[in-house]
Order: C-alpha cells, then sequence, then structure tokens
C-alpha cells in the first residue's frame, strides 16, 4: 500500500516536470530565449483603411481555421530571421508563393525595413576589430558602425505577404504599433519602414506605346537584315549599283559576318584580341561586385576578404578600364596617321564615322533600359535594382547622346558604364589636332603631347590632395550598392579631366609604332620574354600597392593619396604599352598566335557591344533574386562564364541588326559623297 502511494506521487511530480518543461519550451520559449529581431505580423486589423483592416479580419479568421490560402500567406513571410550575425539582412521568404495565392483577398509581398537602435551596450567597442570576443554584448556585432568594410546587421529585411488592399503605410503604422508592444531588452528599440517600390502584387505590367515602337523598330531591323541578306545573294555579293540597294546591302549577314571574320591584315590587329580578353576580366570583374551588391548569405566572408590578397585583384580590376582607353589612344593615332599619309583625312568624315560607329547600338541599349528592360523580370528588389536604371534612362538620356553625361546629371547617369564613352569622345576630340602635329610638326607636336600627358597626371592628384579624397574608389559593400553616390567616383572616376592620361600614353604609342612597325627594328626572343617579364611584375605592382588603401586604420596622408592617383594609371599604362611594342615587334610565339587567333580577333569586334549588353544580365540576376546567394570565388567564375557567353550571342544580334549596318551605311555616304566631289 505504502509503496503505491510512493509510486503514484513519484508520478505525479515526473507529469508535473513534464508539464512545466514542455511549458518552457512552448508558451514561454519566447520569454527565456534573446530574439535579435521578432516576426513580424501580416494584418493590420486596427487600419483606418477600412478595405485593410476587413480584409486583414478575414486573413486572421482564415488563419484560426488552418485555411489553406491564408495559411499560404504566411508560409511565404519570413518568420524570425536568421543569420544575422554572419550577415543574411535580406529574409525574402517566397517571393513567387506569395503572389500565387488564390483567397477571398489579393496578396501582395513587402520587404519591410526593421531597424535596432542601442543606446548603450555597456562595452567599449573597437570597431577595426578583426575577431569579435565571443563573451562580448552581441549588440556591438549588431551595431558594427565605424569600421567602412562591414555592413551594419542593425537593419533587416523582412519579407511579408500581406492583403493587397493595404498601403504601405497601413502595413508600416501596423508593424509600428507592434513592436512597441513587443517586449525587447532594455536600451533596445525597434522601428519600422515600408517603402512602397518594395511593394509587389500580381497584376501584369501593362506594355506603354513606347516599349511597343522600341519592339517595332527592331523588328524592322531584323526584316532589314532578313532583306540585305537575300538581296546580297541574289546579287552573288557584288554591288547592285544604286545607292539605294547599296544601303539595304549594308544589313547582309554574310557581308557583316565577312567583316567579323577578317583575317589578321597586321601587327596591329592583335589589339582586336586584346580587347575582346579585356572585356571579358571586365564581365568578370563586374559580375563579382554584382555578387558582392547582391543579399548573401555569407556577407560576414566578403567583409573579412576585403583586406585580403586574394580580393585585391578584384578590388584592383577597375584598373583594366584603362586597357580600353590607352588602345583606343592606340588605334585613332595609327588610324589617323594612316589618312594623313594618304592625304585623304577629311576631319568632319573622321569624326561622323567614329560617332556613328559609337552612337546606334549606344541608343539602341538607352531606349531598351528606358522601356522594355522593366517589363521583362521581377523579384523581391527588382524595382531597386533595375527601376532606377530605367528611371535615369528615361530623364537623362539626352546627356549620353551628347556624350556630357560624365559631367551632367552624373549622379543620375543612364547607363553606368557610359562614363567610358563620354571621356573616350572628349580625348578623341583633343587627340585629332595632336596627331595632326605629330604629323606635321613632329618636334612641336611631341612636346604638346608630353604636356598633355604631364598634366593627365598633375590634374588628379591635385584633385585629391587639394580636397583630402582618397587615393582610389574603394568598392566597399555600401559603394556596390549606389556607386552613383560615391563622392570618389563622382567627382575622379568618371571625369574625363582625371582620366587622360592612359589615352594619351596610347596616342603617344600609336604614333611610335606606327614609325617604326615597318622597319627593321625588331626585338629579340630573349629581350622579349625579359621585357614580358618585367611588365608583368610592374602590373602586378601597381595593381597591389592599392590595396594598403583599404586598410582603415591606416592615418590618411593627402600627400600620398594625391601621388597614388596621379601616378597609378600612368604607370600602368606604361607596363601595358610596353607589352604591346613587345608583342608587335618582339618574338613571343605562344602570345602571338593566341593573339592572332581568328576566333579572338571576330570576337574582338564584338566588345563594344558586349560593353554595352553585359550589365543587362547582371541587373536581371541580381534584381530577380528570390534568395540570398552565396559569394565565392568559384561562384564568380560559374557566373561570370555564364554572362560572358550570354553577352556574345546578345552582341552578335546587336552587331549584326545595328552596329554593323549603320557603321557600313555611313561609310558608304561618305564615300559617295568623296567620289561626287572628286568628279
Amino acid at each position: 500500500m505504502v509503496l503505491t502511494v510512493k509510486m503514484q506521487c513519484f508520478g505525479l511530480i515526473i507529469v508535473i516536470l513534464h508539464m512545466n518543461i514542455a511549458q518552457a519550451l512552448t508558451g514561454e520559449w519566447d520569454d527565456k530565449i534573446a530574439v535579435l529581431y521578432p516576426s513580424l505580423p501580416i494584418a493590420a486589423p486596427w487600419s483606418k483603411n477600412e478595405h485593410c483592416r476587413n480584409h486583414s479580419r478575414i486573413l486572421l479568421q482564415a488563419l484560426n481555421n488552418f485555411t489553406l490560402w491564408a495559411v499560404q500567406m504566411l508560409d511565404a513571410s519570413a518568420r524570425q530571421p536568421g543569420g544575422v550575425l554572419f550577415g543574411n539582412i535580406y529574409q525574402l521568404g517566397n517571393f513567387n508563393e506569395c503572389l500565387d495565392v488564390d483567397g477571398p483577398i489579393q496578396s501582395q509581398y513587402c520587404l519591410t525595413k526593421v531597424t535596432v537602435t542601442v543606446s548603450h551596450t555597456g562595452t567599449n567597442f573597437d570597431p577595426y576589430i578583426q575577431k569579435y570576443d565571443p563573451e562580448s554584448s552581441v549588440w556591438d556585432k549588431i551595431k558594427n558602425a565605424g569600421n567602412p568594410s562591414r555592413v551594419s546587421r542593425s537593419s533587416v529585411y523582412q519579407a511579408l505577404c500581406v492583403p493587397a488592399s493595404c498601403s504601405h503605410k497601413d502595413i508600416e503604422i501596423a508593424i509600428s504599433q507592434y513592436l512597441q508592444k513587443y517586449k525587447h531588452p532594455a536600451g533596445v528599440h525597434y522601428t519600422a519602414a515600408v517603402a512602397p517600390n518594395l511593394c509587389h502584387t500580381s497584376q501584369q505590367e501593362t506594355f506603354l506605346s513606347e516599349d511597343y515602337i522600341f519592339i517595332c523598330m527592331m523588328a524592322c531591323a531584323v526584316i532589314l537584315v532578313i532583306a540585305g541578306t537575300a538581296l546580297d545573294y541574289s546579287y552573288s555579293g557584288s554591288s547592285p549599283g544604286t545607292l539605294g540597294l547599296d544601303l539595304l546591302f549594308c544589313f547582309s549577314i554574310r557581308q557583316n559576318m565577312a567583316y567579323l571574320n577578317q583575317d589578321l591584315s597586321n601587327r596591329v590587329d592583335i589589339l582586336r584580341s586584346m580587347r575582346f580578353m579585356c572585356t571579358c576580366i571586365v564581365v568578370l570583374y563586374h559580375r563579382a561586385a554584382n555578387l558582392g551588391a547582391s543579399p548573401l548569405w555569407n556577407l560576414e566572408f566578403l567583409e573579412k576578404e576585403f583586406q585580403t590578397v586574394r580580393l585585391a585583384l578584384m578590388h584592383r580590376g577597375e584598373t583594366v578600364i584603362d586597357n580600353f582607353f590607352l588602345i583606343s589612344g592606340f588605334v585613332v593615332a595609327y588610324i589617323l596617321l594612316q589618312e594623313l599619309h594618304r592625304k585623304r583625312f577629311n576631319p568632319l568624315n573622321f569624326i561622323l564615322s567614329r560617332i556613328m560607329r559609337v552612337l546606334p547600338a549606344l541608343l539602341v541599349m538607352i531606349f531598351f533600359y528606358a522601356t522594355l528592360f522593366y517589363k521583362l523580370g521581377s523579384g523581391p528588389r527588382w524595382d531597386i535594382v533595375v527601376g532606377p536604371e530605367r528611371d535615369y534612362c528615361q530623364k537623362n538620356w539626352w546627356t549620353n547622346l551628347l556624350f556630357i553625361n560624365n559631367y551632367v546629371n552624373d549622379e543620375r547617369m543612364c547607363l553606368l558604364q557610359s562614363y567610358f564613352l563620354a571621356c573616350d569622345m572628349h580625348f578623341f576630340i583633343i587627340a585629332i589636332p595632336v596627331v595632326i602635329l605629330l604629323s606635321k610638326r613632329p618636334s612641336i607636336g611631341a612636346a604638346v603631347l608630353g604636356g598633355i600627358i604631364l598634366v593627365s597626371i598633375i590634374i588628379p592628384f591635385l584633385v585629391t590632395y587639394l580636397d583630402h579624397k582618397p587615393a582610389l574608389v574603394n568598392f566597399y559593400i555600401d559603394f556596390l550598392l549606389a556607386p552613383r553616390g560615391n563622392d570618389v567616383y563622382q567627382s575622379v572616376y568618371i571625369k574625363s579631366h582625371t582620366r587622360a592620361s592612359p589615352y594619351f600614353v596610347g596616342l603617344a604609342l600609336g604614333y611610335l609604332l606606327y614609325n617604326h612597325l615597318n622597319g627593321k627594328q625588331k626585338i629579340g626572343m630573349v629581350p622579349s620574354v625579359v621585357l614580358c617579364g618585367c611588365v608583368v611584375c610592374l602590373l602586378y605592382g601597381t595593381m597591389m600597392s592599392g590595396i594598403v588603401f583599404y586598410d582603415p586604420t591606416r592615418p590618411y596622408n593627402p600627400l600620398e593619396a594625391g601621388f597614388f592617383a596621379g601616378m597609378h594609371r600612368f604607370v600602368w599604362s606604361l607596363g601595358i604599352s610596353i607589352f604591346i611594342v613587345v608583342i608587335t615587334l618582339g618574338k613571343l610565339p605562344v602570345i602571338s598566335s593566341l593573339l592572332s587567333s581568328k576566333l579572338l580577333l571576330s570576337l574582338g569586334s564584338l566588345s563594344y557591344c558586349m560593353f554595352l549588353i553585359h550589365p543587362v544580365f547582371l541587373y536581371w540576376s541580381n534584381g530577380g533574386l528570390h534568395h540570398p546567394e552565396y559569394f565565392s570565388y568559384s561562384r564568380i567564375v560559374v557566373l561570370a562564364a555564364g554572362d560572358i557567353v550570354l553577352s556574345i550571342f546578345a552582341s552578335l544580334f546587336l552587331y549584326l541588326t545595328i552596329e554593323a549596318p549603320c557603321s557600313h551605311m555611313t561609310r558608304k555616304i561618305l564615300s559617295k559623297k568623296v567620289a561626287t566631289k572628286q568628279e
């Protein structure tokens, strides 16, 4: 009897303990366990908006009844954020699941920005610390303020699937009211904000008249290509004889592919292969930057990489852009000297040919950005990634047309990479009289060109030194997210007067090689290999020297920053110039055979279109992301390889329909005018 009573008492104790443990693991869990960011409500039942209020109450009632459509809205929303300390600040939920809800109320997907402010953590926190003390306060890492290479975890974006009848303000008020009642630690406060461009419904975008105009324009170009190709085959490649048919002949695929597949006519043509290889490097570099600007699972890994040698090559990849300036200056000098030597140079025709070589494809891309591009995708961040690009091109297209986009409204520049075209056009206009002077009065021309190069070094030095600007653009996350708003980018990086030295070094190189390329001066194999090795060391040293400016703890020295800003592009262009001299006058069989390959030469002719097109795929993938990416170097290479392949095919289409026909038509019209004048 006594034993039975004892067993019953013991069993009662076990039941009570089990109930207490269960209660601790369920009902009191939120009170006992620290929560950095709470789960947010998906309804606004007390909203002043009657439709929002009624639909929210319908949603809550359906949730209580475990109705499928309502639970689907809850399931599509991001619940309590996870991985925030490692940098996963975008809790994207399930975009498609939310918009696919089929219920009595329409759903909408909203990204809510929740910001935490901490009054005091009780510790003296060093923002430049490399490794956090595991015993320190978590709020030190959340604040993460003062270090430009790190992203604060004080703001998190949480996806909510809410009734579409609720405006962004209705949702913001409901969340703010909830956060005011939320039990948070002392000194910690939460605020919420919902931007209208971060809310999406399943409503389809309507095509406007300008969208149809763009589609019709490209359809007409395709029809002209088909007609021109048919005409080419009907005349067996010979000229029809009339100007109208000759112009239609310019659209022939066979003719334009023949231009694309031209064999190596002289050693200078290998610069086409160099241009393509540089374009591929730029695509790789832009893909790395785009991945860094995307929502990431492992943002902390990228933050730690910013001061490593591994990422230094990515940091300094922007120097490859100077190769394009140098090659452009070289080609202009070389072609212009040929025209002057043949006594058939016409400045107006030369400038017009250049403009018609650049402008048509550029205008097509601007038109595409301003109209159709936005309609071709969707995603949680589509409006903040692709939307601004559309708006900038709708408002500032005319600055690109006049090649002043790197000076006028540059903070809202259409086509971020188009600053290069503005700089290049400015340099091209200056280069014409300089090359003419070099041809007519070599000594005076050389002095003028030397003076221009010297000034192009001094200007960035003075801009950086006098205004106490950083030595270079630091490609931290805040810059990758909004490059147009960066002070150094606007005042130094995209301005013609601070980017001129590589172009005019290329101009000098073109002049020197034009006078020596057909001569007897050659460089033997051993000197060629030695010079090539020296070039590699010089270029590597130039790139790696910039990594010291990524150390946020390093004291700023305006003289040092100014010296680097003025000299590094000049030194880089000197190294590339020596390499070009070696491959044109020297003996490097492996490199020469590679650069002389027909495939690379053909792809080199597509470089300009690739330069214009490849950002489309970057914006497309970034804006259309439905979940965070994982940052790794292998991931960058794989994505960049896809970008390059897609860009090649898209560039071939743009080349055959727009660039090549317009360029050849301009050449035919100008040659007809010259022939008429001679008669």
